[in-house]
């Protein structure tokens, strides 16, 4: 089933309140389905660079999906871009809000280049936290010591 840009902006804009992403960008979001980046510790949002646009843009193309956000971080010297995608399938947009709001996660789409310099592709759960300036960051694992 086709699901319209509309209706899933509309879930993209849903989830940016629920996962607490300053209000502005939530609105520019929903006027204009323009998506954003939450880079650095402190989350600063900007828009995508052309480069990074065409991903995104081939992305939602080849999955029949829209990303909503973008985290972008910087993993030993290698940028992961987080794409936060609401997906063709409705039945499941009832159990990532759930996730978004109770466990503050998020099913993800990233790629990477691993050390032999291959693109590694694969969707995941990361968990969020927000920062002081209205973005999001992925949240390191805890640690044991």
């Amino acid at each position: 089933m086709n699901v319209s840009i509309e209706e899933k902006i509309a879930e993209g804009v849903e989830r940016l309140k629920l996962l607490g992403v300053y209000y502005p960008y939530i609105e520019r979001f929903a006027a204009n389905g323009r998506v954003m980046i939450s880079e650095t510790s402190m989350g600063r949002l900007s828009y995508p660079d052309v480069l990074t646009f065409n991903r995104i843009k081939k992305f939602e193309k080849e999955h029949n999906s829209l990303v909503y956000f973008v985290i972008r971080d910087e993993e030993l010297d290698t940028l992961v871009d987080y794409f936060f995608v609401v997906g063709n399938d409705k039945g499941k947009w009832a159990l990532e809000k759930f996730f978004n709001r109770t466990k503050f996660t998020a099913w993800v789409y990233f790629s990477y280049l691993d050390r032999n310099f291959h693109m590694q592709e694969k969707f995941a759960r990361i968990d969020l936290k927000r920062t002081l300036i209205g973005g999001l960051v992925r949240k390191e694992a805890e640690s044991d010591d």
